[in-house]
């Protein structure tokens, strides 16, 4: 964030995640509520109940991901994220609070308002041969932190592009 223009829309894109459908994603863009302060497509942990969902007409839906209940997580991963300029420092800020979490689970806070699009604009490749850690126990929705220090979620190796 500190090196790159972030003005704008910035999207933060895995190095094993390929876009395939651009009209999709300029369609689910317009189609999300006003107040994000970032979105995520595509995740692969389904949303709580609790969690506001919303019909993307054709294309999919949507969710706002709030604080899980508690003693659970919620992250989903980043594989296409995307971010508002004016919201950089509000970012910057609360993954700076907790320096030593994975940054798809700091997004599920009532401090963050985060949405996840199930839209389906594209696809994990794997014969890109991520070097970015899969934290694939997390997916078991019980997995408390507490268990597991050594946790890490690296940024490293991901793309980033302006609109």
């Amino acid at each position: 964030m500190d090196n790159h223009n972030t003005t704008g829309i910035t999207i933060v894109l895995e190095d094993d995640y390929v876009i395939n459908d651009y009209p999709k994603l300029l369609k689910s863009l317009a189609m999300v509520p006003d107040d994000w302060d970032v979105l995520r497509f595509d995740l692969w942990q389904h949303p709580f109940r609790h969690y506001p969902h919303f019909p993307m007409e054709g294309i999919g839906y949507g969710f706002r991901s709030l604080a899980p209940p508690e003693g659970r997580w919620y992250c989903g991963g980043t594989h296409l994220t995307v971010w508002r300029g004016d919201k950089v420092d509000k970012l910057r800020k609360h993954w700076d609070h907790y320096p030593r979490k994975p940054i798809d689970c700091l997004l599920a806070r009532d401090n963050i308002t985060s949405y996840g699009l199930m839209t389906g604009v594209g696809w994990i490749d794997n014969a890109r041969r991520s070097d970015i850690p899969k934290l694939r126990y997390l997916q078991k929705m019980s997995l408390g932190w507490e268990d597991h220090t050594e946790l890490r979620h690296l940024m490293r190796n991901k793309r980033t592009v302006n609109f």
